[in-house]
């Protein structure tokens, strides 16, 4: 969550995704959350 926490300060879109796993609480989007900042940064 830290990490996410981190790229939502760069990027609006990062906080949108931290939302969405906050909201889910999926395991999958949390996954999926890794690998777009991953292929970002």
């Amino acid at each position: 969550q830290r990490l996410l926490d981190m790229a939502a300060i760069r990027n609006p879109l990062y906080e949108s995704i931290a939302t969405t796993v906050v909201k889910t609480g999926h395991q999958s989007a949390h996954k999926m959350a890794t690998i777009i900042i991953k292929h970002y940064l």
